[in-house]
């Protein structure tokens, strides 16, 4: 679904990747000029079989702008994708899905949130922005769950 807030765009529910980067090229803009740390890509590579990530964004938020394109860029740095799934969710600015109540269920109070799983069992999350660099944080949860 999208919507108008303040003349802009703001999608909300779940969407895909490609619909993400064509509304907001700017977003691809950002993917396109990341660079993360390769050593830290290959160490998470290492330790990612069977993960999954479900990550809430708002298409209006800065945050969600810079940090969504670059979790992408470094999951497409892996030599193998290890993530057996992706899901992205686009809130509105109450941070919630009109119509679901998976951002409640998720209690997801600021965006960007990147929920990582293994099987069903949440390892950790990066809320809003990361520590350092994103890939450090994401490799900090996969070590901090023993992995």
């Amino acid at each position: 679904m999208i919507t108008q807030y303040d003349d802009s765009k703001i999608i909300v529910g779940e969407l895909e990747r490609d619909t993400l980067f064509a509304y907001f090229p700017e977003w691809e803009f950002e993917y396109k000029y990341y660079q993360p740390d390769p050593l830290v890509v290959d160490s998470i590579q290492n330790k990612a079989k069977n993960l999954s990530v479900e990550i809430f964004l708002g298409t209006w938020c800065g945050d969600s702008r810079r940090e969504v394109p670059h979790f992408f860029k470094i999951v497409d740095s892996f030599k193998e994708n290890p993530l057996s799934k992706i899901r992205l969710w686009a809130v509105n600015r109450d941070k919630i899905i009109p119509g679901s109540d998976i951002s409640l269920q998720r209690n997801i109070e600021r965006v960007a949130t990147f929920i990582i799983y293994r099987g069903d069992v949440e390892l950790g999350r990066v809320v809003e922005k990361p520590s350092g660099l994103l890939e450090s944080d994401i490799l900090h949860i996969l070590a901090e769950s023993g992995d």
